[in-house]
């Protein structure tokens, strides 16, 4: 996970996930749970490989506008260990 864009437009992260234990079907959108400060960051957009298979990727998109300096937390659950990155806002 990276996040091209974290700004008071939003939040906007490419995911890429491979594994070779169990099929991705997860619905990416309503597996990822955005964290701004102590704000939940709403529901995401995805954009990118559909459901199944040992590789996906794409992009997650949030609306909720992220301020200079806020601790951003991106989970995403519905895999065999959540995912979990962690950044502060520029």
């Amino acid at each position: 996970m990276t996040p091209p864009r974290l700004d008071a437009s939003g939040a906007v992260f490419r995911v890429q996930l491979d594994t070779h234990s169990v099929p991705l079907d997860l619905d990416l959108a309503s597996s990822a749970h955005l964290r701004v400060d102590a704000t939940d960051g709403g529901r995401a957009s995805w954009d990118g490989s559909a459901p199944g298979g040992h590789h996906r990727e794409g992009t997650l998109a949030f609306t909720t506008p992220v301020t200079s300096g806020a601790n951003v937390v991106l989970t995403i659950t519905g895999l065999p260990a959540d995912a979990v990155g962690s950044w502060t806002a520029p």
